[in-house]
């Protein structure tokens, strides 16, 4: 069916049970005074807005997804580039266990309300977030959706703050988020900026960069194989930075991105487990760049592996310090590191399992201590010390 041009003054139930597509919006725009309920009963795809400009729905907005078919059936709100619409309740999702996506694609669908799951669930396909403007800065909670469901962010830009499930999200280019990120499974993402505070989690590895990170930031590894930030692109963090990783992988920050910028404290949490396999590769190229302002906090326990400054321009104005888990295991290796700063470099608390390599390329300014604690090795190659140096 292909409708256009019809004014709805009370509430709007629409049920389909036919295939194919079902278009509301054909051409020309729908306007909705009442609520609106959108029941998709069989395996067909249907499209609001197909191509309408100006359609406007006043109140809520509830579409039940039973298609029966994950992949190539659901429903798909904004169907063209002229798809213009106005939503000024709130669209209320629910995809039962084996139907399919809810997409928010094309045209402009602004949005005056809250992005919810419905009672039943969200249990299956993709959320996609596309062509979706925010009037209000709602933050959008999707924390509620099932573990087969997915995520995403296709270049959206939120006011609000969004908290997804342990879902698989990914985050593709020129997405914004406005407000507080909470995102446990993030399975890719490039180009992205953060605005709130941002809380990301992969057990699957990353290549990305080129992102934008203007609040405090937790940024957990639980994947083995190789996680990398500023890859092929540099990332910015503008607020202090934790990065925790917790599995046996390596992760590179940056990976070979040019111009990247820490510009608070940077902590470093090697959990990974395997002393000598897995660790923190901070430069991976020789065309990695990197300025660090802030300090660099290091932790490591007492079966994890190294921390290793290894190519590229590593430029650190702030401290260079063990944090108060440790550093009991793996070597801290200096080489592609240059200090600007003032501060001494103590690392006098490193653990007897550790080991501490400065190595050709490092430049230290203002000095640096090594106790060689109770059995530490420490290896000096054609390093650069210009004040005190104290190494035992």
């Amino acid at each position: 069916m292909n409708t256009g041009g019809n004014v709805f003054k009370d509430s709007l139930v629409v049920t389909v049970n036919a295939g194919g597509y079902t278009n509301f919006g054909f051409t020309n725009p729908d306007t909705c005074l009442g609520p609106a309920e959108f029941n998709i009963e069989t395996t067909s795809i249907f499209r609001l807005v197909h191509n309408g400009d100006g359609g406007y729905y006043a109140d809520d907005v509830t579409f039940n997804n039973h298609t029966g078919s994950v992949t190539s059936h659901g429903i798909v709100i904004g169907n063209n580039a002229n798809a213009d619409t106005r939503f000024d309740g709130d669209i209320i999702m629910n995809v039962d266990s084996t139907s399919g996506y809810i997409n928010f694609s094309l045209g402009t669908n602004e949005h005056n309300g809250q992005l919810l799951i419905g009672s039943e669930g969200f249990h299956s396909g993709t959320l996609t977030l596309k062509a979706y403007t925010q009037v209000d800065t709602f933050d959008i909670d999707l924390s509620s959706m099932n573990h087969n469901a997915k995520v995403l962010l296709d270049g959206v830009e939120l006011l609000g703050g969004v908290t997804c499930a342990d879902v698989d999200a990914t985050i593709n280019t020129g997405t914004i988020i406005g407000g507080d990120a909470t995102i446990p499974r993030l399975i890719a993402i490039t180009g992205a900026t953060f605005n709130g505070k941002a809380d990301l989690t992969t057990h699957s590895g990353l290549n990305t960069g080129g992102n934008m990170f203007r609040d405090s930031t937790t940024i957990t590894c639980n994947a083995t194989g190789y996680t990398n930030f500023g890859f092929n692109a540099p990332d910015t963090f503008l607020a202090p930075v934790t990065f925790n990783l917790e599995a046996a992988g390596i992760f590179r920050m940056p990976h070979n991105g040019d111009g990247g910028l820490f510009a608070a404290d940077v902590t470093l949490n090697n959990h990974s487990g395997t002393a000598t396999t897995s660790g923190f590769i901070i430069g991976n190229n020789t065309n990695a760049d990197t300025k660090f302002l802030g300090d660099i906090i290091m932790n490591v326990d007492s079966t994890s592996g190294y921390i290793d400054f290894s190519l590229g321009s590593n430029t650190h104005e702030g401290l260079l310090v063990v944090g108060s888990e440790g550093y009991h295991s793996g070597t801290l290796s200096l080489e592609a590191y240059t200090q600007t700063g003032a501060g001494t470099i103590d690392l006098s608390s490193l653990d007897y399992n550790s080991k501490l390599s400065v190595l050709t390329g490092a430049d230290i300014t203002a000095g640096i201590v090594y106790s060689g604690a109770s059995g530490s090795t420490a290896t000096i190659t054609s390093a650069t010390f210009r004040g005190d140096v104290d190494i035992e």
